[in-house]
Parts: C-alpha cells; structure tokens; sequence
C-alpha cells in the first residue's frame, strides 16, 4: 500500500486492489530546459516550497544552493520555512 501522510490519500483506496506489471520497455530520454530567461530585462519570481527548515540545515543546504542558482531568480517567495531567520536564508 502506498500512504501519503499529509493528505492521508492511500493507494489503493479501502476496497479495490492496485496491479502494475513491471516491464522492459524503452523511455525517452530525459529532455533538459534551458532555464535561462529570455530577456534579460525581465524580472523572475520564484515561489518554493522548502517544506519545514529543510532546506537551510546542513544536509540539505547543498541542494537548497544548486536550486536557488539553476533558477537564478531576482525574487524568492519560500514556504513553509518556519524557524530559519533572514540572515541564514540569505
């Protein structure tokens, strides 16, 4: 059974029986976005969701940095970043 915790959604749902049947066939390669903007005059919002303090502790800072520079963006919405002060998210 497959269990998301925060919307308690199950898979398969009480009463009906999941299958999946593994096989060998191809998949298309993975097709890469160039993340760049398109003029450089424009102004780029982004909104991520850190999921708790996460994103800011030693573990995860590696990952938070690689994202925060792929996305180059002029302005940083973050959620659910609860005890992480200005200064470690800067």
């Amino acid at each position: 059974m497959i269990h998301e915790d925060q919307g308690n959604d199950r898979m398969p749902n009480i009463g009906e029986i999941f299958f999946y049947t593994f096989d060998n066939t191809p998949v298309d390669p993975k097709t890469y976005m160039d993340l760049a903007k398109e003029d450089p005059s424009h102004l780029r919002a982004v909104a991520y969701n850190v999921l708790r303090d996460d994103a800011w502790e030693p573990a995860g800072l590696p990952s938070t940095e690689r994202i925060i520079k792929a996305l180059d963006g002029d302005i940083f919405c973050f959620q659910e970043s609860y005890q992480t002060t200005i200064q470690a998210a800067k």
